[in-house]
């Protein structure tokens, strides 16, 4: 069975394909293997996906399985469009706490090379503070720390890696590992040293990144996959991603049967699920 690279790994999947034109001829290309295929967190309406419903020597099936929440910033927006007075007037004492205790909150973008290379240490460390004994993934650690590290500096060759880190007083205790796409940015990972787990240090960094969104050019923050009390409160919008199981017509296989092999593997990622779970961020977070 063909899957998509990063399959499992926290993110929505994409075929990439110019134009209908370009995904017809993939999966021709594909279909002449007698392939069977399992694209998971796909968008239904891409359009390689698109074109492999509707290709006439592939069977498929289809199952919504996942949801992330977007949340849209037009110009001039600010937290207190987004939440409400109880929940800024919270958020606000956090930050008058730490700043009266001499160590006051701010956020450290990271976003190049060189400020990668300052704080990835910082990043293993709370990320393995956050992980320790949770069930969790830690993808800063072995054996996919060599993995995230190549694929963040590569990001930040591209100039799309955007890291956010909650900064108290000048230790680095929190952080949203992000990407940006145009005016756009995916949140894959967020994690934070559980010691300021009351000061609710995501909506406190989430806080701020809406509030300077306009100067960080960004209108969209999509938090990709998983709905959480977190995510949620930060979003005004969404959109829905599906595990798309197919066959050619060549394998002889009933649409039924095609059926049957996307739910067989949709309980065994659940089941999966009961022994490693994989945050991509936001739920480690304290619910406002």
């Amino acid at each position: 069975m063909l899957r998509l690279l990063g399959h499992g790994l926290g993110t929505i999947g994409e075929v990439l394909a110019a134009d209908a034109a370009a995904a017809a001829s993939l999966w021709d290309a594909v279909a002449d293997e007698a392939a069977t295929v399992q694209l998971k967190h796909v968008r239904p309406s891409d359009t390689a996906i698109l074109a492999l419903r509707r290709h006439p020597r592939w069977h498929q099936h289809i199952e919504i399985d996942d949801r992330c929440p977007l949340l849209h910033l037009p110009p001039g927006t600010t937290a207190r469009e987004i939440r409400g007075v109880r929940t800024l007037r919270r958020l606000a004492s956090y930050r008058t706490g730490l700043d009266r205790a001499g160590t006051p909150f701010r956020v450290e973008v990271v976003d190049d090379a060189e400020g990668l290379n300052k704080r990835w240490p910082d990043m293993v460390r709370v990320a393995a503070l956050a992980d320790a004994e949770s069930g969790r993934l830690n993808l800063l650690a072995p054996p996919w720390q060599a993995f995230t590290r190549t694929l963040l500096e590569r990001e930040a060759a591209n100039g799309t890696l955007l890291v956010f880190g909650g900064m108290v007083g000048e230790r680095w205790m929190a952080h949203e590992i992000g990407f940006r796409h145009g005016s756009s940015t995916v949140h894959w990972v967020s994690r934070y040293e559980p010691t300021l787990a009351a000061r609710s240090p995501g909506h406190l960094v989430r806080e701020w990144v809406v509030d300077h969104h306009d100067e960080l050019g960004i209108d969209t923050l999509d938090g990709l996959l998983g709905v959480n009390s977190f995510k949620l409160s930060w979003a005004n919008d969404g959109y829905d991603v599906a595990t798309v199981t197919a066959a050619t017509a060549g394998l002889l296989l009933s649409r039924a049967r095609i059926a049957g092999i996307g739910t067989l593997a949709a309980a065994a990622r659940r089941g999966s699920g009961r022994i490693r779970r994989i945050d991509s961020g936001g739920s480690t977070h304290a619910s406002s």
